[in-house]
Parts: structure tokens; sequence; C-alpha cells
């Protein structure tokens, strides 16, 4: 794709922000007119874009300013994230991840110079050390940290469904109404909506003129105040899927987007429907508020633009699926639970602390 990307797609459309990366050309004055800036959204998109113009020019320096290998060079990167997150996961679920990264759009995102490639690395990481965290063996060190400083910096808004996946894992252990710790949690985000209702309302306002008039992007998604609320359900699952059926039939392009997108949501719903009749209802809410908190911070940037909900996609599609592969499996639940039962032990009587490994299907 680093190579097919370079000479075949970017014939058809536009690859972002590539070729500037593939340049290695990087201004700090942007930078400092971000920084003078007070909102935080702005300032990590600056830092963003300059670390990844600063990767660029390392690679334009090491291949002689060759664009295929500066995009295998950043393919590299997220390659790292992806073979993380694949060591940590096994059988069946193995499988359907490796299925999902080699995906048209997944692989071509992060295949080529751009910010793609950067985050697939950060939380493919992250991804990686949740599933060793809910099997009771994760640990974090200096590649967790970067990592979540890098989504900070990149896509600030993954941050509410991470620090979700996080905290139940952590705080769950200890607690014995598991449900009510959850629940409580996710009225207390649903009470944050609403105090920053405006605010949120008005984001998404500002964000509309970025894409409309351009390309193939779609008409003015809201239209009313508080639209963003009001169509957010169609909104996060459009914004998460990409192109319509209408739009399938528009080019070859959007045609390929459609049937892969079919695939992948049709490969998340077999691995919720093999899970439904032992689903634990604590993993179930934890599932869904991470979800749902991710789709919905991040469906305002798809659903004006097809080809921008497929390329935004290639960003947290590793951890919609450790959501559905992982936090809703009832055997990885038995083992964090087993353990948090043995560390209460643990605090008893020691030598009550042995016990065997939970098993049971997925």
């Amino acid at each position: 794709m680093s190579i097919l990307g370079e000479v075949v797609v970017a014939r058809f459309t536009s690859l972002g922000d590539s070729s500037n990366y593939q340049a290695g050309l990087f201004t700090f004055g942007e930078f400092s007119t971000g920084l003078a800036n007070n909102s935080i959204f702005d300032v990590g998109r600056v830092f963003s874009t300059i670390l990844t113009e600063i990767v660029g020019s390392a690679f334009n320096f090491l291949f002689f300013g060759n664009s295929i290998l500066i995009n295998i060079g950043f393919q590299a990167i997220a390659f790292l994230g992806i073979y993380a997150l694949l060591k940590t996961v096994d059988g069946w679920n193995r499988k359907m991840l490796a299925l999902l990264v080699l995906t048209p759009s997944f692989n071509l995102w992060s295949s080529v110079a751009g910010k793609e490639a950067l985050l697939v690395y950060f939380v493919g990481i992250l991804s990686a050390y949740f599933v060793k965290l809910y099997e009771n063996r994760g640990k974090i060190g200096i590649a967790e940290i970067l990592s979540v400083i890098g989504i900070y910096l990149f896509k600030i808004h993954y941050l509410p469904a991470i620090f979700i996946i996080y905290f139940s894992i952590i705080a769950g252990r200890y607690v014995r109404q598991k449900v009510a710790l959850v629940v409580g949690g996710g009225l207390l985000s649903l009470a944050f909506l609403y105090l920053a209702r405006d605010k949120i309302d008005e984001l998404a306002f500002a964000l509309a003129p970025h894409f409309l008039g351009y390309g193939s992007s779609r008409e003015a998604f809201w239209i009313e105040k508080y639209d963003v609320f009001y169509k957010a359900p169609y909104g996060m699952f459009q914004g998460f899927f990409g192109p319509t059926l209408a739009e399938s039939a528009t080019g070859i392009l959007q045609l390929v987007s459609f049937t892969e997108s079919v695939i992948i949501i049709a490969a998340l719903l077999f691995l919720f429907l093999r899970k439904i009749p032992s689903i634990p209802v604590y993993s179930f809410f934890v599932g869904s508020g991470a979800l749902g908190w991710l789709l919905f911070a991040s469906y305002p940037l798809g659903i004006l633009n097809a080809g921008s909900a497929v390329r935004y996609r290639t960003g947290h599609l590793l951890l919609v699926f450790i959501i559905f592969a992982v936090i809703l499996s009832r055997k990885h639940y038995g083992r964090w639970q087993k353990k948090g039962q043995q560390e209460k032990k643990v605090e008893g009587s020691p030598a009550l602390a042995a016990g065997g490994e939970v098993t049971g299907s997925d």
C-alpha cells in the first residue's frame, strides 16, 4: 500500500497532507501561533502537525527524499503498534484482527506519510496494554506513556473512551458493586455532556465550514441548535461506516470503501453475536460506554465527508476491535475478576492467594 498509495491511489484522490510530510518541511511559525490560542484543541493540532512533519523530515533525510521509502518509514511505525496488539490476542481474535488490518483503507492510511500512521502506533500500543491489563499482566512502560501523550496531542477526543476502559479495569477490581460503579460513571459523563452542551454544539458548527464545499463533502448535517446531539445516533453510525449506498455508486473508490465497511461491520457483529449469551452485565456497560464516547466524539469529523470518515476510522479501528473482542468477553472478564478476588484474599490471608486461572468459552 505504501507503493500503491503513491503510484495509483494518489491519481484518483488526495492523500491528505502526505506530500507535505514527505517533503520534510516544518515551521515553528504555526507552532507559536497555536500556543497563543487558548484552545487546547488547537494547541494539540499544532503539536501533532509539527511532530508528524519532524518525523517526515527525518525520513526525508534518511531516504534521500524518495516518497515511497518515506511512506514505508511511516508504515513501519504503524506496524509496531499493530504487531504489539497482535501479540496480545490469540486464537480467533487474532485471525479477526489480522483481517481488519488488511482491509484496504486501514492498510492505505496506515501505510502513507501522515498522522494516521503515528496514531495507529499509539492506539495499538494502548490497546495491547488494555488487553494485558484485563488479563492481569499489564505494566505501564515508556511506550504506553508516550502513547497517551500522543493521543492527547493527535486525537484528544479519544481520551474519554480510553479513560473509561482504564479506570473500569483498575477500579472495578476492588469494588463489589461493579455495575453500580460503571453505571454511575456513565451518568456522570452524561451530566458532563449536558453541562457542556452549548460548547459542544458550538464546536460542531465551527467544524462544518472546514468540510462544506470541498470535494465530495455532503450538505450541512447540523441545522438547528443541538442537532449534534439529536442527530448523533445516525451520525455515529454513518461517521464510522463512511459512504452511503448511493455514494458507493459514484466511483470505484467509493464502492471499495462501502464494501470494506460492510465487511468490518459484519466482523464486529459476528464478534458481538457470539458473545451475547455470555456477556457480563459489567462488561456490557463498560464496552457500550467506551464505544459510545468514542463514536460520538469522532463522528463530527466523518459525517460531513465519506472519505474523511474512512480515513479517520483508521485511527480508532483497533480500539473498536478491542471493545468487541476483549472488553465484552466473559473469558477475559473471568480472568480479571479472579485476580481481584485473589488480591482481596491476600489482604486477609496470604495462604489463600494461590488459585488456578479461570477458563471458559469466549
